[in-house]
């Protein structure tokens, strides 16, 4: 998301400079001949300055970018994709020395930046500049490994500080290239002002970097993470999946990404499912999305597990099939490469082959576009393919044994669908249309498009909402609070896939349980549960970004090791309650959910998951959110949250934040959540009112009547039945 916005603003920046900048420039000391010279600058900093390589689990070599010592303690700052994650990191200093990596002391997906700790101590270190220091017109110079080129150096000024995707960028008016990333960005004091993060490639002496003050809060709230744990962040489950021929495949939010060339001919790699395919006849599907449309990726089936498999993908915008015999340039053919409509170049596109006793069929987005009656291959695995230096994203893999019923009817000389017929036939109906009509029926097809669009989403809305209510009229022991979470991150997720998750939880569960021991009382266990989650494995409170919808997802908590205060506390409860810790429970104050942990014999005490589990006393605790809220709390004896109440809260932070950053509009689904699941007549009433003001605005009168009405059947106690009559009465009176 941030490589992708830099291109465009730095385009942007080529085209013009504001008023509102040059202003700023002119008012700007001139900084020519002020400060240490370059070649001085150069020799300061580059003892501090460190080669940083990586290596794939299965010691293929990764990338090479930079990065620079910050403290005499062993710290490096770098960005957060020059290590990459799930790889093995090198550091080696400018006197070719490598330094052990010991941890992974600090890191931030949203802001890309990353803090390794190192053995050893340092005498050479960047000292970092104040944030309100750095000021537009800033002479700097770069140091990095462009192309390999180690040590090199760059000048240039800062033309402008930016916001990038929600980041704060600076615009540096310099060439950067390859290798500069993770480099030190360093003011004529010999102060670091920014870490090298990306180059604009289609512009010259135009680069960014990210704002030292963002590094400078990362530095403040650090989430460390041992290198073992690194190693397995966002990793596919090996007991599912096999890699072969290399290449970097990570799950991430749902989703199997997959970058960096494969080690045989073309650059194929291959992911293979570790379960066998069911005898024939069988089907495999997957929805793919390629980020180029030069590259290829998709399917492979009947593989041996090495280098024979057929495949089925899209390449340069087209469907191919093909026939790999070994791993030998000379050993593949291609069956066919042939043209479909269905096929939605940069969309996300279904493919689906069909096994069959005589041969296999290929599918796009449920048009047939092949059948081949050859077998060259028996029964072997199925999986995902890349091929050259593709960037692929893959979700929904399913393989399933197909049964007769829906076989009947199927053969190799079924009719497929043709997207463009409609036009066809509408055009011999209209023989003299022109192009004017057909934009006409273009827009109406359109418009029918979205409807359909809309309705799906309401659809499948409807149907997480009824799994939702179903797991919460459970009596409260049998509520997975853990599953329902997921649900809530459904409603906004169609293609999330929750079994995933469910298995990473039980992992952390296992992995936790290794810490622990048969004598441990319930505050020791309370203690190694909060360094396994947040000293080890990297959970943390969102330091830039808090009201991201993806704070709500409990999929995204889990793959960002990031979020608010309430689902952090989901993971953590769970964890505690499969931990056999029962005397923690949810502490919904205001604006600040927490834990409290109350064990036998003692006065008890507060978590703040949100800090690193910091453990607080109940004035603590009150005096923590009677700042931020200036409100009386009471954290001793505020009734705990059920189950229900916490997906509640998650819900109805999904509205806060979604109309916060979209608008009134947007959070209406959010609404509709909440109506659905509140418990009680009051608490169902109280949405209903802001739904009924929403729909008001929004023009659907006709719901919020409906709304107004249902308060004046039940009216729920609490509520000034008068008023909503008056506004019915109004309401009415309108239309």
């Amino acid at each position: 998301m941030l490589m992708a916005g830099l291109i465009s603003v730095a385009l942007e920046a080529e085209k013009k400079v504001s008023k509102t900048d040059r202003s700023k420039a002119s008012m700007l000391p001139p900084t020519a001949g002020t400060g240490l010279a370059t070649t001085v600058l150069a020799e300061r900093a580059r003892e501090s300055v460190v080669t940083i390589t990586t290596r794939a689990p299965d010691g293929s070599p990764g990338g090479v970018g930079t990065g620079f010592f910050i403290s005499t303690n062993g710290l490096v700052a770098t960005s957060l994709h020059v290590i990459g994650e799930g790889r093995l990191v090198s550091v080696r200093t400018a006197d070719g020395a490598l330094a052990s990596v010991i941890s992974i002391y600090a890191w931030d997906r949203h802001a890309d930046l990353a803090v390794l700790k190192v053995d050893g101590t340092r005498r050479s270190f960047l000292p970092l500049a104040l944030a309100n220091d750095v000021k537009q017109g800033t002479e700097v110079i770069a140091m990095g490994h462009p192309f390999g080129l180690e040590q090199s150096v760059v000048e240039g000024v800062i033309s402008a500080e930016r916001e990038v995707d929600g980041v704060s960028m600076l615009q540096l008016a310099m060439a950067v290239e390859p290798g500069n990333s993770g480099g030190p960005v360093v003011d004529r004091a010999g102060q670091v002002v920014g870490i090298v993060n990306a180059k604009a490639a289609l512009t010259r002496n135009l680069g960014f970097a990210t704002s030292v003050k963002l590094l400078s809060h990362l530095l403040a709230q650090p989430n460390a993470t041992t290198l073992e744990r690194w190693m397995h962040f966002n990793s596919l489950d090996t007991n599912e999946w096999t890699e072969v021929f290399g290449a970097a495949w990570h799950w991430h939010s749902g989703q199997i990404e997959v970058e960096n060339p494969g080690h045989s001919f073309g650059g194929r790699a291959l992911l293979l499912r570790r379960e066998m395919p069911h005898r024939v006849p069988y089907e495999l599907e997957v929805e793919v999305r390629l980020e180029d449309e030069s590259g290829a990726a998709g399917l492979v089936f009947d593989s041996d597990g090495v280098g024979k498999h057929y495949g089925f993908y899209p390449t340069g915008g087209r469907i191919r099939v093909t026939a790999f015999g070994g791993p030998e340039v000379g050993s593949w053919q291609i069956l066919q490469t042939l043209t479909s409509e269905a096929y939605l170049p940069g969309e996300w596109n279904r493919l689906r082959v069909r096994v069959l006793a005589d041969g296999f069929e290929g599918y796009v987005n449920d048009q047939r576009v092949f059948a081949a009656r050859e077998r060259v291959f028996g029964n072997g695995l199925a999986g995902l393919a890349k091929f050259r230096d593709t960037k692929a994203n893959f979700r929904s893999f399913s393989l399933r044994p197909l049964d007769a019923a829906e076989l009947a009817g199927a053969s190799f000389t079924a009719q497929s669908h043709n997207l463009a017929s409609p036009a066809r036939e509408w055009l011999q109906t209209n023989t003299a249309a022109d192009r004017s009509d057909l934009l006409r029926q273009a827009a109406d097809f359109e418009r029918l498009a979205a409807e359909y669009r809309r309705a799906a989403d309401r659809s499948h809305q409807s149907k997480v909402i009824a799994a939702l209510r179903q797991e919460l009229d459970q009596p409260e022991e049998k509520i997975g609070l853990f599953r329902a979470a997921l649900l809530l991150a459904q409603f906004d997720q169609p293609a999330l896939a929750i079994a995933p998750y469910e298995r990473q939880l039980q992992q952390l569960v296992s992995d936790a349980r290794k810490q622990l021991a048969d004598t441990d009382t319930a505050p020791q266990k309370l203690t190694k549960i909060r360094h396994f989650l947040f000293e080890e494995s990297g959970f943390h409170g969102n330091r830039f970004d808090y009201y991201d919808l993806a704070n709500c997802h409990l999929n995204s908590v889990l793959d960002e090791r990031e979020g608010i205060p309430v689902t952090l506390c989901v993971l953590y409860l769970e964890l505690c309650w499969q931990l056999g810790i029962k005397e923690v429970e949810g502490l919904p104050l205001p604006g600040h959910f927490m834990v409290r942990f109350r064990p036998a014999g003692e006065k008890g005490r507060v978590v703040d998951v949100f800090r690193q589990g910091a453990e607080l006393s109940f004035d603590e605790a009150d005096q923590l959110v009677a700042a931020e809220m200036e409100r009386e709390p009471h954290s001793a004896t505020v009734k705990a949250a059920s189950k229900r109440d916490i997906i509640l809260r998650i819900a109805g932070n999904l509205r806060q934040f979604s109309q916060k950053r979209s608008g009134m509009r947007e959070s209406l689904p959010y609404l509709d959540l909440l109506v659905e699941l509140s418990e009680s007549e009051r608490e169902g009433a109280a949405n209903r009112i802001d739904r009924a003001g929403l729909l008001v605005e929004t023009g659907d009168r006709i719901r919020a009547r409906l709304d107004l009405q249902w308060i004046v059947d039940h009216r729920p106690e609490g509520v000034d039945i008068e008023r909503v009559e008056a506004a019915l009465r109004q309401l009415s009176e309108a239309e």
